[in-house]
């Protein structure tokens, strides 16, 4: 694959599974690695790819925000909304439901979180 304006592109970093749902700033890359063992992890580098690490190990990741201070995530198999601190630690559930969240977006005040199989858009306040 080549950018359609011309050059190569540059490989910065190579799992052991691939890579998937990235993220970049000026400060980091973040992004989601599944695992052999059907799990998953959030991983964060400098936005060269260099030193890579886990933030923490997740199950498998439906979707992915990164804000300021937590990187925000879904996992595919329980239906939770879960964060992280940006700089790794342990992570906190922020809600749970019988369904999937597929995308998850945050204002100043709400989480919200879209499901294509309860055909809606849900929100809840931020802690």
């Amino acid at each position: 694959m080549a950018p359609i304006g011309g050059g190569v592109p540059v490989l910065v970093y190579k799992g052991k599974e691939g890579a998937r749902l990235v993220f970049a700033s000026d400060e980091d890359l973040v992004w989601s690695e599944p695992t052999p063992d059907s799990g998953g992890a959030l991983m964060r580098s400098l936005p060269d790819g260099a030193n890579p690490y886990t933030l923490t190990p997740t199950g498998p990741i439906g979707a992915l925000l990164v804000a300021p201070d937590y990187v925000y995530f879904t996992t595919k198999t329980d239906g939770r909304i879960q964060r992280v601190p940006r700089d790794g630690g342990p992570p906190t559930v922020i809600a749970c439901d019988s369904f999937i969240p597929a995308a998850i977006a945050i204002d100043d005040t709400f989480l919200y979180w879209g499901d294509a199989f309860a055909n809606g858009i849900w929100k809840i306040r931020k802690h």
